[in-house]
């Protein structure tokens, strides 16, 4: 069997949702069963069919695109997230939180220097857009900030920068949309399923090896949602592995996520929460998200770094 692979990618930093679950390891009630939603592959793809056909239907409330690209084997196709590299993440964080900290307080790079114990040049150094100092020197600088400071900037990352959230089952109880979807695939029928993901704004996407050298993918975007963003939002791409041999449909696993994520609507940014769903199988890949939550990002500090960091990950 050959593989080639198909990586996703997305400005997000990767995270892992808490796992609450009772004492006895049992789910919480109200919670939708997981545990069935690989075996229902007729019902998953039943319903990607049934999204695929409200293009023919000229009063559907979602806007279609198709995209062929072409995937040269032994390569990745698309950005590397740079969410995977933590280490990488962490040096432009305390980069970004020294140049911060000299600008809000009228500071020469020098004196820094002196608290951190290093010599002038490197600070001055980190002044300069595009200078990334060593995960030691990072860190050297960070310990020097006043505490108080500190977890102020770090409360800032975390309310403005882009976090892909992985949900266990356990914690998916904590996603009503996600939920929905599960309860779609395991109770009903495709046309009540369908129905109900498309009064509640769901978009769909579909991924699809049509050879080891074409990937296609089949987009459905709802255009009733209260949200204009200037581009159009797509969840991090999923990972797929181009397979030789006799294809099938089976659901091999499914994936649970949350992306909070800054998306630019007009002339401000704002804040947003999607709730992914996504079902993976040989040589083809669904999903299905729901944007909610929004609300308009407007503290300077906080667009500063954004802007730093889509300068940096971009």
């Amino acid at each position: 069997m050959s593989t080639d692979t198909f990586s996703g990618s997305g400005m997000a930093l990767t995270l892992e949702a808490n796992v609450n679950e009772n004492r006895s390891g049992q789910y919480s009630e109200g919670q939708a069963d997981i545990a069935d939603v690989k075996a229902h592959s007729e019902a998953i793809q039943a319903l990607s069919h049934a999204f695929e056909d409200l293009k023919e239907d000229q009063n559907s409330p979602y806007a279609f695109q198709e995209e062929a690209r072409p995937h040269s084997t032994g390569t990745t196709v698309g950005s590397v997230s740079q969410s995977l590299d933590t280490i990488e993440f962490e040096i432009f964080k305390i980069t970004e939180m020294a140049r911060r900290w000299i600008v809000e307080n009228g500071l020469s790079p020098y004196k820094l220097a002196l608290t951190a114990e290093t010599s002038p040049s490197q600070v001055h150094r980190i002044m300069e857009p595009g200078w990334t100092p060593s995960l030691k020197l990072a860190r050297r600088i960070a310990s020097s900030l006043p505490e108080d400071w500190v977890s102020s900037f770090e409360r800032d990352c975390n309310t403005c920068l882009p976090r892909l959230f992985y949900l266990q089952p356990s914690s998916v109880v904590k996603s009503a949309p996600i939920n929905q979807v599960i309860r779609a695939i395991n109770d009903k029928t495709t046309g009540e399923a369908l129905a109900g993901l498309v009064e509640d704004e769901f978009n769909y996407c579909r991924y699809s090896f049509r050879s080891k050298s074409e990937l296609s993918i089949q987009t459905a975007r709802h255009i009733g949602s209260g949200l204009k963003t200037d581009e159009p939002y797509m969840p991090p791409a999923p990972r797929l592995i181009w397979e030789a041999g006799p294809g099938n449909t089976d659901c091999r696993s499914c994936s649970f996520s949350i992306h909070r994520i800054p998306l630019k609507s007009r002339d401000h940014m704002v804040l947003s929460t999607v709730h992914i769903v996504e079902f993976d199988g040989q040589n083809w890949a669904i999903q299905l998200w729901k944007i909610e939550n929004s609300r308009p990002l407007t503290d300077q500090r906080q667009l500063d770094i954004l802007a730093a960091y889509q300068n940096v990950f971009s």
